[in-house]
C-alpha cells in the first residue's frame, strides 16, 4: 500500500505547480481584460466642428485618467484611441442646430498594435444655444418696436403700431436665423463604456 502511494507523493508538488502556474496565467489574463461595462475617459485630440468635419473622417483621442485593476494601471494616460465621425449635420436655416456624432473604434498602442473596441460614447455635445438669446431678440424687438413709435406718434396708438412692426420684424429675423453648430473644442474630455471585454497588450509601462 504504501509502495502505491509513494509515486503520488512524487507528483504532488507538481500537481500543485501546476495548479499555481495556472491560477498565475488566469489571474494576469483577468488583470489585462478589460470588461464590458469599464468607463474610460479620452481627451479630444484636435477641434471637431459640423460645417468642418464631414461622415468618415478619423481622429484621435487619449486617455485622460488612467484605468486601473487589482491596483494596477493597465491602461495609462495617453493612450491613444481612434475615432470616426459618423454623422455631421450642418447648421441649417430656420434655427435647426447642427448634429455631430462619432463612434471610437480602436485602440493604439505604438506603431503595431490596433486594438478594435466596441463602445458606446456617454457624453452627449450639444450645439451652443443661443435659442434663449433669440425668444430674448423677438421680446426685444417688439419692445424696440413700441419705443419708436411711440417716438414717432407721441401716443398709445403709435406704441401699439411700433409694436406690431418690430415684433413681425423681428419674427422674420428669427425664421432667417441659422441654427447653431456643434464644437468639440481640442482637449475636451468625454466619456465611453465598453459594449465589450477589451484585451490589452501586456507591456512594461
Amino acid at each position: 500500500m504504501k509502495r502505491a502511494i509513494a509515486p503520488f507523493k512524487r507528483l504532488f508538488p507538481l500537481v500543485l505547480i501546476f495548479a499555481s502556474t495556472g491560477c498565475l496565467y488566469a489571474q494576469r489574463d483577468s488583470l489585462y481584460r478589460l470588461p464590458a461595462g469599464t468607463k474610460i475617459k479620452l481627451k479630444l485630440g484636435a477641434e471637431l466642428k459640423t460645417g468642418v468635419s464631414s461622415v468618415g473622417d478619423t481622429f484621435i483621442a487619449t486617455v485622460a485618467e488612467p484605468v486601473r485593476r487589482e491596483g494596477e494601471i493597465v491602461l495609462p494616460e495617453g493612450t491613444a484611441f481612434e475615432g470616426r465621425i459618423t454623422v455631421a449635420e450642418k447648421a441649417k436655416i430656420g434655427g435647426r442646430d447642427g448634429e455631430l456624432k462619432f463612434a471610437i473604434e480602436h485602440m493604439l498602442v505604438g506603431e503595431d498594435i490596433r486594438r478594435s473596441v466596441s463602445a458606446k460614447v456617454l457624453t452627449r455635445f450639444n450645439a451652443d444655444s443661443t435659442r434663449l438669446l433669440r425668444v430674448a431678440s423677438i421680446a426685444g424687438g417688439t419692445a424696440v418696436g413700441a419705443l419708436i413709435g411711440y417716438a414717432a406718434a407721441g401716443d398709445a396708438n403709435g406704441a401699439i403700431i411700433g409694436a406690431g412692426i418690430g415684433a413681425g420684424l423681428s419674427t422674420g429675423t428669427a425664421v432667417l436665423q441659422r441654427g447653431n453648430e456643434v464644437r468639440i473644442k481640442k482637449d475636451q474630455t468625454f466619456l465611453i463604456e465598453l459594449k465589450e471585454d477589451l484585451i490589452l497588450p501586456v507591456l512594461d509601462y
